[in-house]
């Protein structure tokens, strides 16, 4: 393709800026011992995976390659240490992958590959990924803008170690979804269990694209139960919480008041089943025990969900109460008046 005139000038400075900064580096290689590849290998790992030498690194830098090993260097090192907060004008050091390759002929090369989202500014796609997957949460409007950092544990030790827990599941889902590892958290009423669920299932999605189904256990049990739907729409709902890449079952046991309890219980219990089978994380909130939960959905049911869950009990203050101490906290509510 042939240059516009408008830019010859500037690209043929270009490279003989970057023919000079090769001269250079390979100069003081062999004139000073520079170590090229003590220098490279932290940001460019592979050179250790395929054994890579010194003298393998100088030939790549020596023939004149559209991309090079420096190129890699050059373009990782500024991404690592990149401290952007300008997210409205175009990233110059948008992170890019690359597969070097070794033949006998031409010694190491690089081939660059599409280029990934830089870890500044966000990748259009995975903006546009996201909002998709936020919307087959589907949350409870009380839960729409709730975030695991946003949670105040108001100095109680146990809140304080559930937003932690929380946070390292979100930060080491890769290794967790790997082993179907699921989380239970159990405390009482007004805790903020929901809470910080909803956070997690958020920071899977934001940080690691992956798709998360949110049931509210007691409507979900009481339109199984008594809704109208069809007994294929119901199916196909308890299909979907069999398959969600991650399930998030918020106040199991809230369907415990249903006369017809037993059908709901019996097909959590599948799902639950299901997929400890297929190592898919299932993560809970209730305000039962662990004893009550054993009880509750069945010693052989519940020793899988154990099997596969880090759990945490929550208790202390109650953040849906926290206004009661305020002068106006108890308006509207019917009292009884001194005699």
């Amino acid at each position: 393709m042939r240059v516009p005139e408008l830019y010859s000038e500037t690209l043929a400075a270009c490279r003989t800026q970057r023919a000079n900064e090769r001269t250079q580096i390979i100069g003081e290689s062999q004139t000073h011992g520079l170590d090229l590849l003590s220098l490279m290998s932290p940001s460019i790992f592979e050179l250790a995976d395929i054994e890579a030498t010194n003298a393998e690194i100088i030939q790549n830098l020596s023939n004149h390659w559209p991309v090079d090993l420096l190129d890699v260097y050059n373009h990782r090192t500024d991404c690592e240490n990149c401290t952007r907060t300008d997210y409205d004008t175009e990233c110059p050091h948008v992170l890019q992958t690359y597969e070097i390759t070794r033949s006998f002929k031409d010694g190491l090369q690089v081939i660059p590959e599409p280029a990934n989202s830089c870890k500044v500014k966000a990748d259009p796609y995975k903006l546009q990924r996201a909002e998709e997957l936020y919307r087959d949460l589907r949350l409870p409007k009380e839960f729409a803008d709730k975030t695991i950092r946003e949670y105040d544990p108001k100095k109680n030790e146990s809140q304080i170690s559930a937003r932690k827990l929380c946070i390292g599941y979100v930060n080491g889902f890769i290794d967790l979804v790997a082993k179907g590892q699921g989380l239970v958290i159990s405390g009482p009423t007004g805790t903020g269990k929901t809470h910080l669920v909803v956070g997690v299932a958020k920071g899977i999605i934001s940080q690691h694209l992956r798709g998360v189904r949110f049931i509210d256990v007691g409507v979900w049990a009481s339109d199984f139960v008594y809704g109208s739907r069809s007994f294929d729409e119901k199916k196909k709902t308890i299909e979907g919480m069999k398959n969600a890449e991650v399930l998030v079952l918020d106040d199991l046991g809230a369907e415990k008041e249903l006369s017809s309890k037993a059908t709901a219980i019996g097909a959590i219990q599948l799902v639950l089943k299901h997929r400890y089978n297929q190592s898919k994380p299932t993560i809970i909130t209730s305000n039962l025990s662990q004893d009550d939960l054993n009880e509750y959905i069945g010693q052989r049911v519940w020793s899988r969900v154990r099997g596969k869950s880090m759990f945490l009990n929550i208790n202390g203050y109650d953040h849906r109460t926290a206004n009661r101490n305020h002068e106006w906290g108890d308006i509207g509510e019917l009292r009884e008046e001194p005699a």
